[in-house]
Parts: structure tokens; sequence; C-alpha cells
């Protein structure tokens, strides 16, 4: 862990015992992206999408006639980079971009018809090869599992707010 992370960790936090419970924490769930999104990518080889590009698809399948602002907001992209990611997303099809009907400058992005199979077709590919690892998981400790990352995302909404 960087010397920064553990200062500002040892100034939030003086118990050594939970700042190294913090530390393994983030250190597995680090090793734990890095691997689904690799894995992520890994099935996206033949296909047209992206794992940024997934995220941005499910939010818009979250969330109907976003704005691009909305998008940008949510996949944490400056203004110039949603710009490119969107008229990537166009030109491959998966979305479409219409002007809203009482502001014509603001647009509005929705799922083309290949974009919901694109999400589908990635979703099953990864509930396949995820489903292979959590099923060697009890159901007590999946339960136990999604209580605790719905308490954290809890906690991180509404430090957002």
């Amino acid at each position: 862990m960087s010397y920064v992370l553990r200062y500002l960790m040892s100034k939030l936090i003086m118990n050594n015992i939970k700042q190294e419970l913090f530390e393994e924490f983030f250190a597995t769930l680090i090793k734990i992206s890095r691997i689904t999104e690799k894995n992520v990518n890994y099935s996206l080889e033949d296909k047209t999408a992206t794992f940024l590009q997934m995220q941005g698809l499910s939010y818009l399948s979250e969330s109907p006639n976003s704005t691009v602002s909305e998008l940008a907001r949510a996949l944490n992209m400056s203004s110039s980079s949603i710009a490119q990611f969107t008229d990537r997303l166009t030109e491959n099809q998966l979305i479409s971009r219409k002007p809203d009907v009482n502001d014509r400058r603001i647009v509005r992005l929705n799922l083309s018809d290949k974009g919901k199979a694109e999400i589908i077709e990635t979703r099953k590919r990864m509930f396949l090869k995820m489903g292979k690892v959590l099923n060697l998981i009890t159901e007590t400790d999946l339960k136990d599992l999604i209580r605790i990352h719905k308490k954290i995302l809890h906690l991180l909404e509404k430090q957002e707010k």
C-alpha cells in the first residue's frame, strides 16, 4: 500500500488492527475488480463493446432517456471523454440519440435493440463464469456478502449526497 494511503488511513483510524483489515479489504477488492474486469474483457473479445462501454450500456438499461451529462456523471467521465464515448456507442449502433422534446439542446440516450442484445449476451457470459465461482460459496456466505455489499453501497451513496 502506498505511503500516502497509509498516512491518510493512520490519521483516520487509530486502531492498527482495523487499519490492517482496511488494507486487506482494499487489496482484495482491487484484485477482485481486476480479475472480474479481465474476465469480462476476455468474454468481450469477439464482441463490439468494451468493459467501460458495458458499464455505460448497463446504466442506460437501468436509466433510459438519460442525458449525456447524467451518463458522464455515472461513469465519472469528463465532457470531452463522454462525447467520444457516446460517439463510439452510436457508431457501433448500441445506443440512439434523440433531442429532448422540451429542450432541443439536451440529447437523450437510449439503448438500441443491438445494445440490449449486447447486454443480455454479456451478462449471460458473466453469470456463467461467475456462477462457477459463486456455486463454491455457501448460501449463508453469499447472503452475508450481499448484505455487507448493500450496507457499504448504502453508506457510500449516503456520503455522495
